[in-house]
């Protein structure tokens, strides 16, 4: 499956610019989804990996698909959270800066 984040990059070397772009979140996803089933973690045969700025391709199964989509779906709720309470914060005089630690943390400490 291939996932289109909506995110270009406009870089000298796509491919890359890509899987820098993208190792933060790369990791962050077999780190969180399902841990023991990625191939990188030599326990599991999942993949996964930036095809082109913008755009993830992952070797999973439907479960753990629905899992990353679950995932990617909440950092992108996320952001857009932030981003909104930056707006606010300005509009009020604040910086806006002091919303990203605790927007970012759950109740159970951990992401997502």
């Amino acid at each position: 499956r291939v996932d289109d984040l909506g995110t270009k990059v406009p870089p000298k070397d796509e491919h890359a610019a890509a899987r820098i772009c993208f190792e933060p979140l790369i990791e962050a996803i077999i780190e969180c989804v399902e841990h023991d089933s990625w191939a990188e973690n030599g326990t599991g045969a999942g993949q996964i990996a930036a095809l082109e700025p913008g755009m993830l391709v992952v070797a999973q199964t439907d479960a753990v698909h629905k899992k990353v989509q679950e995932l990617l779906t909440s950092l992108h709720s996320l952001r857009q959270d932030i981003g909104s309470r930056g707006v606010e914060a300005k509009e009020a005089g604040g910086s806006g800066g002091e919303t990203g630690a605790a927007a970012a943390a759950t109740p159970g400490g951990g992401l997502f």
